[in-house]
C-alpha cells in the first residue's frame, strides 16, 4: 500500500489506534522511504503522484526534498515579509487564503505544474461569495502570480530548488471590462451609498483616484489653499508623488468631513483607516440596481468622461498617474456619438466650413462625378 496510516496497539485497552497523519510510501534509488504528509487523505494521494511523476522525470532530489518547509510553514514566512516590504500586504492575505486551503499539507517540493494545473481547474469551478459569479480567470491569474512569487522567495532562502509555476501557462482570456457608468447609473449609485462610502465614491468619479489612494488619504496631503491632493510616494501604484487638482464637489465633500484623526477616511472611534470597503460597496451596487461593477470602474469612468468632455489624453495620464500614455488610451472607450462628431468633424474640413471663403475646397461630389465620367 503507498498510501496508508500507521497503526499501533494501545498496551492499557489493547485497541488499535490509528495515526492522524496520513503515510506515503516509496522507492526512490533501491531505498524505501516513507513519509507523513497530512490528515487529508487527498492531500496525500496528490503527494504520492507528485514524487512518482518527479521521480520519472528525473527530477526528485531527496536533498531537496529534506530541506523543503510545508506550505503552510513557508506562507508564514513569506507574508512577514509582505506586511514589512509589500505595500499589496493586504492583498497577498486574500490571495493566501485560497492558495492555502488547496495547498496546506504539501511540502514545497511536492508542489508540482501537474499539481498548480489541477488548482486553477479546481478555483475555476468556483463562485465569488459576493457577486456569486465564477472566480475570474483573471482573478485566478494574480492568484498564481502571487505563487510564482511565494517560489522566488523559497529559492532564494534555500527553500525550494525550481519554480514550478514557471512551467503554468497563464490564461490567455482578455479579462478586462469596459464598464462605464452613465450619468443616471452615477445618481442611482450616490443615492444608494450611506454613511463614510458616499464621500469615497465623490472622490472616485471626481478624481479617478485608486481605492487604496483615497482609503489611506491624509489631511496633510491636501492642500486647500492650491485646492490640490498629494497622492504621496508610498501610497501611489508607480510609485511616484502626484498632485491632482480638486474641483468643487471634492472641495465640498472633504469639507463636511470631521477633521478629528489623521486619515479622512476612518473608524470614528480609533482613528484606523477603513482597509476595505467590499461589503458596503457591494450592497450599495445591489440597492442601486448595478450589476458587474467593480470600484475600479468608478476611476475608468472618471478618465472616460474626461477625455469625452474634450480633455487631452496627456492631461488625463497626469490627473491619473499612468507613466505611460499607452495606459492611459486603455481607460478611453469611444462612443458611438462620440465617433459620429469625429466624422462630422471631418466633414466641415472637407466642406470648408471653417476656411476662408478663397481656400474653401471643392465639392466631394462635384469631384466623384468628374472622376467617374
Amino acid at each position: 500500500m503507498s498510501i496508508y496510516k500507521r497503526k499501533s496497539v494501545d498496551k492499557e485497552t489493547c485497541k488499535i489506534i490509528e495515526s492522524k497523519n496520513w503515510y506515503i510510501r516509496y522507492y526512490f534509488e533501491g531505498r524505501e522511504i516513507r513519509e507523513s504528509v497530512s490528515p487529508n487523505k487527498r492531500v496525500a494521494e496528490e503527494a504520492y503522484k507528485a514524487v512518482r511523476g518527479d521521480i520519472a522525470k528525473g527530477k526528485y532530489s531527496l536533498r531537496c526534498d529534506s530541506k523543503s518547509p510545508k506550505f503552510e510553514d513557508y506562507a508564514e514566512v513569506y507574508l512577514e515579509y509582505s506586511k514589512a516590504n509589500k505595500r499589496s500586504y493586504e492583498t497577498d492575505i486574500t490571495m493566501f487564503k485560497s492558495l492555502s486551503a488547496f495547498f496546506k499539507g504539501y511540502k514545497l517540493s511536492k508542489i508540482t505544474p501537474f499539481l498548480i494545473e489541477k488548482y486553477r481547474i479546481d478555483r475555476g469551478k468556483k463562485v465569488a461569495r459576493m457577486s456569486k459569479n465564477p472566480i475570474a480567470k483573471s482573478t485566478i491569474d494574480r492568484e498564481l502570480a502571487t505563487l510564482k512569487t511565494f517560489f522566488n522567495m523559497a529559492i532564494r532562502d534555500g527553500k525550494a530548488d525550481v519554480n514550478p509555476v514557471i512551467e503554468v501557462k497563464f490564461s490567455k482570456e482578455d479579462n478586462k471590462k469596459e464598464r462605464i457608468l452613465t450619468p443616471e447609473e452615477i445618481q442611482r449609485l450616490l443615492a444608494a451609498c450611506n454613511g463614510h462610502l458616499k464621500p469615497i465614491v465623490i472622490l472616485a468619479l471626481n478624481t479617478g483616484m485608486r481605492l487604496r489612494e483615497i482609503l489611506y488619504l491624509k489631511w496633510s496631503n491636501i492642500d486647500s489653499n492650491r485646492n490640490i491632493i498629494i497622492v504621496p510616494q508610498a501610497n501611489s501604484k508607480n510609485k511616484k508623488t502626484k498632485k491632482i487638482p480638486m474641483n468643487s464637489l471634492v472641495v465640498e465633500t472633504l469639507q463636511i468631513i470631521a477633521k478629528k484623526h489623521e486619515y479622512a477616511f476612518c473608524d470614528i472611534k480609533t482613528g484606523e483607516p477603513f482597509h476595505s470597503i467590499k461589503t458596503s460597496f457591494s450592497k450599495a451596487l445591489k440597492r442601486a440596481g448595478l450589476v458587474g461593477v467593480r470600484f475600479h470602474d468608478l476611476r475608468h469612468t472618471a478618465a472616460t468622461m474626461m477625455v469625452m468632455s474634450g480633455v487631452d489624453l496627456v492631461t488625463v495620464q497626469e490627473i491619473l498617474g499612468h507613466s505611460d500614455i499607452k495606459m492611459t488610451a486603455r481607460y478611453t472607450h469611444p462612443t458611438t456619438e462620440g465617433k459620429m462628431n469625429a466624422v462630422k468633424a471631418l466633414e466641415k474640413r472637407m466642406k470648408g466650413d471653417n476656411l476662408g471663403s478663397t481656400a474653401k475646397l471643392v465639392s466631394i461630389p462635384k469631384v466623384l462625378s468628374n472622376l467617374y465620367r
